[in-house]
């Protein structure tokens, strides 16, 4: 047996990760998925997809299930946003090249990978608010195939500077309950931390308003923060892009982007799984 790496020990110990026991599990999961199957539904079986789902919920099969069928109930809510068909990251290429944004290559202090988006250099003439988030779920998926990032999580921290009050009121209410539902019921990830930096009063309001639709540990994660000192207490500098007075060096492309990118192909064959 060869050696055991950290996050192969921190997965044991909090994720029930047990290596001899792991693809007896994954074949349950795959063996349940294949039973939905549907004119409907017709779910994707890649073993390092379906691994973000049951390595995130402990590898319960039936938690997994309902995870994995609560992420691509997004595509109701509106199948040209949440993975649409036919559609993959290079369809977005000036959302990844801008960036608004950026998985950082520097890990928090909790050994959390953070992902940042800044909408500093946004303006709607160059595309819409809703590919935003499209993208987003694109990043999650490429990121979270990663078993490092499965056991120890990602921080996310939101810059709204620049970003006016008319692009967050033109999203439907709708997007933003599918969301809050996604990450509450779906998201194949440990969430350690969202951070709101800057956020209009819209932001503040609407988080309250979505609040009953999040559990307690969510809300308890979730912070507003009117100055980046206070972010700095709970992320560290070299975690954060200059725009956030880290030391990470400003916002642009980087290893992750190139290769989600270079994925595309793969992304459109994947698109076309879920939900019909």
């Amino acid at each position: 047996m060869g050696e055991i790496l950290p996050w192969e020990e921190k997965a044991l110990e909090e994720l029930n990760d047990v290596p001899e026991l792991r693809e007896e599990r994954l074949k349950q999961f795959a063996e349940k998925l294949a039973e939905l199957q549907s004119d409907d539904f017709r779910p994707l079986l890649q073993r390092d997809f379906l691994m973000m789902f049951l390595r995130t919920r402990k590898f319960d099969v039936a938690r997994a299930l309902k995870s994995y069928v609560a992420a691509f109930s997004m595509h109701k809510a509106d199948p040209t946003v949440f993975w649409p068909k036919g559609k993959g990251p290079a369809d977005y290429r000036l959302v990844l090249e801008l960036p608004i944004c950026k998985v950082m290559p520097k890990k928090n202090s909790d050994g959390t990978t953070v992902i940042v988006c800044t909408y500093l250099r946004y303006t709607s003439d160059l595309f819409s608010i809703l590919d935003v988030i499209t993208v987003s779920t694109m990043i999650c998926a490429h990121l979270l195939r990663d078993p490092y990032i499965q056991t120890y999580g990602v921080t996310c921290v939101f810059d709204y500077r620049n970003l006016q009050v008319k692009h967050l009121r033109s999203i439907p209410i709708k997007y933003y309950k599918a969301v809050a539902i996604a990450v509450r019921d779906g998201c194949p990830a440990r969430l350690r931390g969202f951070h709101h930096v800057f956020a209009p009063t819209f932001m503040s309001l609407m988080f309250y308003a979505l609040r009953p639709l999040l559990n307690r540990k969510l809300s308890s994660r979730t912070h507003f923060h009117s100055k980046v000192a206070d972010l700095h207490q709970l992320v560290c500098t070299e975690a954060l892009p200059d725009e956030l007075g880290g030391t990470a060096g400003k916002m642009a492309p980087g290893a992750f982007e190139e290769d989600l990118l270079a994925s595309h192909d793969e992304y459109v064959r994947s698109s076309y799984y879920g939900f019909s």
